[in-house]
C-alpha cells in the first residue's frame, strides 16, 4: 500500500497532513487523514481522522484496532526521505514542507541504512536476562527490556523471539512466559 506525501496544513502551525482511502486506496470505505509535525527533528503523526467516506458507518473499536497507524507513518515517512534524495540528487527546490530542506545528512543516513546484525551472543545474554527473571517472578520480557537496553517492549520481545528461534529459550504457549 502507497501513500501520498503530505501537504502542508494550517497557518504557522508547522503541520502537515497525509489524506488516503483505507482500507483499499480507490474504494475505502475509510477516508483517514493523518496530521504531521516536527519534533526532534523528526516527523511525527500528531493527529489522526477517521471517517466514513459516504458518512453512512459507525467507526467502531475493531475498525480503529484494524488499523496500521505505525506501518502507515513509516511508510509515509520513508516515501518522504526517498523524495527529498531525489530532489537533493537532481538540485531541485523543495516543494514540500519546510522540515524536508533541513533534513540532515545523519537522517537521511539513519532512515536509509540497513539495520546491524546483532551476534550471537547478544542473545544468549537475552536467554540468560529472561531465564534469571523467570526464575525470580519476575515479568521476563520487561526485564529483558530493562537490563540489556531496549529502545521498547517490542523490541525487547523480538530479542526474546528471536533467541527461542536459536533454540536458547524453550517454546511457549501464547503470552505465557517460559525460560
Amino acid at each position: 500500500m502507497s501513500f501520498p506525501i503530505a501537504k502542508p496544513y494550517g497557518r504557522g502551525a508547522g503541520l502537515t497532513r497525509t489524506v488516503f482511502r483505507w482500507p483499499d486506496r480507490r474504494e475505502g470505505p475509510w477516508l483517514v487523514e493523518l496530521m504531521w509535525k516536527e519534533i526532534e527533528g523528526r516527523e511525527e503523526v500528531v493527529g489522526l481522522l477517521i471517517r466514513h467516506g459516504t458518512g453512512d458507518a459507525r467507526l467502531d473499536s475493531s475498525t480503529l484496532r484494524e488499523f496500521p497507524l505505525f506501518s502507515v507513518a513509516e511508510d509515509v515517512r520513508k516515501r518522504r526521505v526517498a523524495s527529498a534524495e531525489r530532489t537533493i540528487e537532481s538540485g531541485g527546490e523543495f516543494d514540500n514542507p519546510e522540515w524536508l530542506k533541513e533534513l540532515s545528512r545523519r537522517s537521511l543516513e539513519r532512515l536509509t541504512t540497513p539495520r546491524k546484525r546483532l551476534p550471537k551472543e547478544h542473545f544468549e545474554e537475552v536467554a540468560m536476562v529472561y531465564r534469571d527473571a523467570y526464575e525470580k517472578g519476575l515479568f521476563p520480557t520487561r526485564h529483558v527490556e530493562e537490563v540489556m537496553g531496549a529502545n521498547t517492549r517490542r523490541q525487547a520481545a523480538g530479542w526474546v523471539q528471536r533467541a527461542r528461534s536459536m533454540g536458547l529459550l524453550p517454546p511457549t504457549e501464547k503470552r505465557i512466559p517460559k525460560a
